[in-house]
C-alpha cells in the first residue's frame, strides 16, 4: 500500500507537469480509478495512456478523465477492458456533449443491451437489425465482447441515419430515452 501511494505521488507529479491535470485533480483521479476498478498500482499506465490520448485527439487529459469517470457501466455491464473504456471515453471527450449526459446515455444503452441479450424481445431485434446482425448472433456478441457489440451498434446507427431511418423510433422501440441516446451515440 505504501509503495502504491509513492507510485501514485510520483506519477501524479509527472502527470501534472506534462498534462492539464493539476494537483487539484488527485482526488478525482483516485475516484475515477476506484469507479472503473483499477488498482492504484496501475496509475502510471493509466496516466500515460491519458496523456497520449490527450496529445493526439481534439481533447485534453482532464476531459478524458471526466468522461472516464461517468461511464463505469460500460466496464461493469459490457465487460469493457480498461483500455477499451479509456478509448471510448477519449473519443466521447472530443464531442461537444457534457460528460454527465454522455455517461448517463451510454450506461443506459449498456443496460438495454444486456437486458436484450438475456431476455430477447423487441429490443434485441432492433439492436441486432441496427448492427446488421442476426438476433442470436448479436446477443452472443454482447455477452462475449460488449465493446465490439457497442461499436457495431454505433456504426449501424450512423448507417441507418444515412438511409433516412427515424432514429427516435429505434430508441423508443428499444425502451430508451430517444433524444439523449441519439445525441450521445451519433456524436461518437
Amino acid at each position: 500500500a505504501v509503495a502504491d501511494l509513492e507510485k501514485f505521488a510520483t506519477t501524479f507529479i509527472k502527470a501534472s507537469t506534462a498534462t492539464n491535470i493539476g494537483a487539484d485533480m488527485a482526488e478525482e483521479v483516485l475516484r475515477v480509478m476506484n469507479t472503473i476498478d483499477e488498482p492504484v498500482s496501475r496509475i502510471d499506465r493509466l496516466m500515460s495512456a491519458v496523456n497520449e490520448l490527450g496529445n493526439n485527439l481534439a481533447t485534453n487529459e482532464r476531459r478524458i478523465l471526466e468522461f472516464l469517470g461517468v461511464m463505469p457501466g460500460l466496464k461493469n455491464m459490457l465487460r469493457f477492458t480498461t483500455e477499451q473504456l479509456l478509448s471510448f471515453a477519449a473519443v466521447a471527450s472530443t464531442t461537444a456533449n457534457e460528460a454527465g449526459l454522455t455517461g448517463t446515455a451510454m450506461n443506459n444503452l449498456a443496460m438495454i443491451m444486456m437486458d436484450a441479450a438475456s431476455k430477447g424481445g423487441k429490443a434485441l431485434t432492433v439492436l441486432a437489425q441496427t448492427a446488421g446482425m442476426a438476433e442470436q448472433e448479436f446477443a452472443d456478441l454482447i455477452r462475449r465482447n460488449g465493446y465490439e457489440a457497442m461499436v457495431r451498434f454505433i456504426a449501424g446507427m450512423k448507417r441507418v441515419q444515412g438511409e433516412g431511418t427515424d432514429l427516435a423510433r429505434i430508441f423508443d422501440d428499444m425502451g430508451g430515452e430517444g433524444s439523449r441516446l441519439i445525441r450521445a451515440v451519433l456524436s461518437l
